[in-house]
């Protein structure tokens, strides 16, 4: 089992990772995406799906911890809706980059999905192990 440290390494790098592109979604909804913030984003969302990625590889074996785990949950369905919101401001249809990103998005999201699902079923299994 990995301590608890590790868990918090892997929120903090997963959110430091995330919040440029949150950020952007949140200041810029529904406004289409400028090509050159698109590049710069993409280095971030492909080290953002990385990271997720990882996390979602050793969850399991992670320390259980309720409250940090009910916060990560909470964490990604934010940041579910506010990539989300961001992958609508996209034109992939247009933009060769924008495909890439949207690409790249789409994953985050898949995961973000995951992630909840997976920290959900730990809890649930943990909280009735406890009843």
């Amino acid at each position: 089992m990995f301590d608890y440290a590790m868990i918090d390494h892997q929120i903090n790098a997963y959110s430091n990772l995330m919040s440029p592109i949150i950020e952007y979604a949140k200041q810029h909804n529904n406004y289409p995406l400028r090509e050159e913030d698109v590049h710069q984003y993409i280095h971030v969302a492909k080290q953002t799906d990385f990271v997720l990625q990882g996390f979602l590889d050793i969850v399991e074996d992670l320390n259980y911890d309720k409250e940090k785990f009910e916060n990560l949950v909470e964490t990604l369905d934010n940041d579910y809706e506010n990539l989300e919101r961001f992958t609508k401001s996209l034109r992939p249809e247009i933009y060769k980059s924008h495909k890439e990103i949207y690409d790249i998005s789409n994953r985050i999201l898949d995961n973000l999905v995951k992630g909840q699902f997976v920290l959900g079923a730990i809890i649930s299994r943990n909280e009735n192990k406890l009843s």
